[in-house]
């Protein structure tokens, strides 16, 4: 495994997404176009792809893409030993190899490999850290196949966990709003996934990185991030699509493209 701490000779960047991938041959070209689609004109992109315990073309298929878009990208292919074989694990990794090639005022973007972000995505993330976030959510569109969203069951489910979610949110924003944390104003839809989430590469090194969790990590880090003092963002405009991998993997449709 090649040594990930090792910045690029060319400088470092101003965005660089960290790709955690197992098996997404199909899925992670879709991803590495939506996210340079999304990169705004002068902005310095690098994407940084952690293909571990692959057992098909994902590095192949990752390199290949990256040449064709002319992205800047380092693809590091691992196999990882069964305590670190983890979601959560194999994106610690990828974070912080990330986070080594990031500049100081940049952003170090935590994404999935069939994750499809949106065209004004990574504006919004930086215009948000422009602004003092530290860390900024996305909202994140989960897509069910068709045939199984037509199910009566799914149905119900869903329409359930829409009303569930919104009461959520409602009283999480009004405890925000007395801790201090958010201020008045729209209430923000409160997503904390790894598939969208920006960090400043120093908060990042305050808080050790991505905690180490086999899953969760996402939400631990945001957690680790609110005990620090760290200002969270949620920007309307910082948005994802992806699939619900109900098989643990899968494509996610192009919603904003």
């Amino acid at each position: 495994m090649r040594d990930l701490a090792a910045p690029v000779s060319s400088g470092l960047a101003d965005v660089v997404a960290a790709l955690p991938a197992l098996n997404e041959e199909a899925a992670l070209p879709g991803a590495l176009r939506a996210l340079a689609r999304a990169c705004p004109a002068g902005v310095r992109l690098e994407a940084v792809v952690l293909a571990n315990n692959c057992r098909d073309g994902t590095a192949a298929a990752a390199r290949a893409e990256g040449a064709r878009l002319g992205m800047r990208l380092l693809v590091v292919e691992a196999t990882l030993p069964p305590a670190l074989a983890s979601a959560g694990r194999a994106r610690r990794i990828a974070v912080e190899a990330a986070r080594a090639r990031c500049a100081p005022h940049g952003i170090v973007l935590s994404t999935d490999a069939d994750a499809r972000l949106g065209r004004g995505a990574l504006a919004a993330a930086l215009e948000a850290v422009a602004q003092g976030a530290e860390v900024v959510c996305g909202d994140l569109v989960v897509h069910l196949p068709t045939e199984l969203r037509a199910r009566p069951e799914a149905r119900r489910a869903l329409e359930v966990e829409a009303r569930y979610a919104a009461l959520a949110h409602e009283v999480r924003f009004r405890l925000d709003l007395l801790a201090g944390r958010q201020a008045e104003g729209p209430r923000p839809r409160y997503m904390e996934a790894g598939a969208c989430l920006a960090v400043t590469p120093r908060l990042l090194e305050r808080l050790g990185g991505v905690p180490a969790a086999a899953a969760g990590e996402d939400r631990a880090l945001l957690r680790a991030a609110e005990a620090a003092g760290a200002r969270i963002a949620y920007p309307p405009g910082f948005r994802a699509a992806a699939s619900a991998r109900l098989d643990g993997r899968g494509d996610a449709a192009d919603a904003f493209h």
